[in-house]
């Protein structure tokens, strides 16, 4: 899959990385609003990579159910007022991304394509 290249007129950010990760398997955390602060009782997570197969154990080895992946970013100062598009590449099944407390793009489908969307700082 040809992915975007860094450019002259394109800049890249890569959101690898630990991120904050914590299942949701009552499915609580969109009506209890986990996305507008700090995941209580989130462990660490690295991104990219499939929790089932680096967590120790049988705690997630086998979970089917709502996670919620959080990190903090920092938007380079020369992006202000352009066209963000965040790209993700093995978001699958089912996804939905918030930026603040703004859900800006979800995704439904087993493929693992890019599923980009945009948001204007």
């Amino acid at each position: 899959m040809l992915k975007p290249l860094e450019t002259a007129t394109r800049e890249r950010e890569d959101l690898s990385g630990i991120w904050s990760f914590k299942t949701d398997p009552d499915g609580v955390g969109e009506t209890e609003r986990w996305f507008e602060s700090d995941l209580v009782g989130a462990r660490e997570m690295a991104v990219p990579s499939s929790f089932n197969d680096i967590v120790p154990g049988r705690e997630l080895r086998g979970y089917v159910g709502d996670v919620y992946y959080q990190t903090t970013v920092r938007v380079p100062r020369g992006w202000e007022g352009e066209r963000i598009v965040l790209r993700f590449d093995s978001a699958t099944h089912r996804a939905r991304v918030w930026v603040n407390d703004t859900a800006v793009v979800e995704h439904e489908g087993g493929t693992s394509r890019s599923n980009p969307t945009s948001q204007t700082t």
